[in-house]
């Protein structure tokens, strides 16, 4: 599984496509991208302060 840091990156880079704009396409593709990596971001946090708890 991707770094926390690594997925936010990639949502970085994805929410700056969606503030330039695109084709509608383009945008309803990213903004899908967008949700996922949001998903996995708040899973990766969470499982680093579980793993920094264990410690």
């Amino acid at each position: 599984m991707p770094s926390a840091q690594d997925i936010a990156s990639k949502l970085a880079h994805i929410t700056g496509l969606l503030n330039a704009g695109g084709t509608n396409a383009q945008m309803k593709d990213w903004y899908e991208e967008y949700k996922k990596l949001r998903v996995e971001l708040e899973q990766a946090r969470a499982l680093q302060t579980t793993d920094a708890k264990a410690n």
